[in-house]
């Protein structure tokens, strides 16, 4: 997905986050009596993705959306925050009749980070939707993998087969000597028992190709 097109969601959801943090502070119908609420929402929608840019909100490639990138999400959104409280001091100085609910600062922060992360982290998971469906109707299974080790190497090469499927691989399992990983799932793969086990899960699971990735 472009990048315009999560900017345009930006400015959809920014309005709506400040709508139900005044909603949820007040009432629904909080417009009658909170003379604020205007200003504010104006200045968000003009303030929030301003600050975002500078975080890289719309130059990332959300189709792979990682930790790093929510990381990102957290840190514009809260240097959004930020700005939104520096508008609302500076709007107080200049007004000083000018009220504003400190809770509905924090509510429209957290809405806020929501709703962006939410935004960009349905971008990977359309994507990754549209690829299996692709994949599925194309039929090809590919070799049968077996991946020894479920640490950080082997759930690398399991998402590496996943998102690459022209590789022809397709991940069955998991072998692990970590108890605690056993009959679990990792990415939705799971692990099938220890490597001592390797011999009888290759002949039972009728495996085509281990992979090493301890």
């Amino acid at each position: 997905m472009r990048n315009r097109y999560i900017l345009l969601a930006d400015l959809c959801l920014i309005p709506l986050a400040a709508c139900a943090a005044f909603a949820l502070r007040f009432d629904l119908l909080f417009y009658r009596t909170r003379p604020e609420f205007l200003p504010y929402l104006a200045a968000a929608v003009v303030i929030k993705p301003i600050v975002f840019y500078p975080f890289g909100m719309y130059r990332r490639y959300w189709r792979y959306a990682s930790v790093p990138d929510l990381v990102a999400v957290l840190l514009a959104a809260s240097a959004s925050f930020v700005a939104m409280g520096i508008f609302v001091a500076a709007r107080q100085i200049y007004n000083p009749p000018f009220e504003f609910s400190r809770a509905v600062l924090f509510l429209d922060g957290l809405l806020t980070f929501l709703a962006a992360s939410g935004v960009r982290l349905s971008v990977r998971v359309l994507g990754e939707s549209r690829e299996k469906a692709r994949n599925a109707e194309r039929g090809a299974v590919g070799k049968r993998v077996l991946v020894v080790g479920a640490g950080h190497a082997g759930t690398m090469v399991v998402r590496e087969m996943d998102r690459n499927r022209h590789l022809g691989m397709t991940p069955v399992g998991f072998l692990d000597d970590e108890r605690a990983k056993l009959g679990k799932q990792i990415y939705g793969i799971p692990v099938l028992g220890t490597t001592t086990s390797l011999a009888a899960i290759v002949q039972e699971r009728r495996i085509d190709e281990v992979i090493i990735a301890m």
